[in-house]
């Protein structure tokens, strides 16, 4: 019996001091970054649920935030259409009473983007379909004659286009 658990005991002692704490690995985006001094991209906001809209504006700060942090200049246009175009709206007339909250978060994200620079743009043809009227959008917000015409534009200037669904 003493012989099993000498045994158990240095097994279970071997197993238990095996292990070192894990240290916290930093990530990091070096390569990529590597030389690099500005990037510009055009978002394309579409997307048809205000928590996912909600979700891609935290996403670009944290992009944002993390490019200034290595030194990255960025210059970011943010462009909505489609369904999106409901949720950069004023007011409560286009959106369920549940989602109010949800777009006073998407605001908040709009005035803070505005404030960092960034130029955003809706889309005068999704507002249209969608029965929104220009004046309806949050000011921070320019409406423009066609959102294609600003992806291929900005594009042509070397904007990276970034789908957001």
């Amino acid at each position: 019996m003493a012989l099993k658990f000498t045994l158990f005991f240095t097994v279970f002692s071997l197993f238990l001091f095996s292990f070192q704490p894990s240290q916290a690995k930093e990530f990091n985006n070096d390569q990529a970054l590597s030389g690099l001094s500005q990037v510009k991209v055009y978002f394309d906001m579409k997307t048809a649920t205000p928590q996912k809209l909600e979700n891609s504006l935290m996403w670009i700060s944290d992009t944002h935030d993390k490019l200034v942090k290595n030194g990255v200049k960025t210059e970011f246009v943010i462009g909505f259409r489609n369904q999106a175009s409901y949720y950069v709206t004023k007011g409560d007339d286009y959106v369920f009473e549940e989602e109010l909250a949800i777009k006073e978060k998407i605001h908040s994200w709009i005035k803070k983007f505005k404030k960092l620079g960034m130029v955003m743009e809706q889309c005068a043809i999704s507002a249209r379909l969608y029965d929104i009227e220009p004046e309806d959008f949050f000011p921070e917000i320019q409406v423009v004659q066609s959102s294609y015409v600003s992806i291929i534009a900005y594009q042509a200037k070397g904007y990276a286009l970034f789908p957001m669904y």
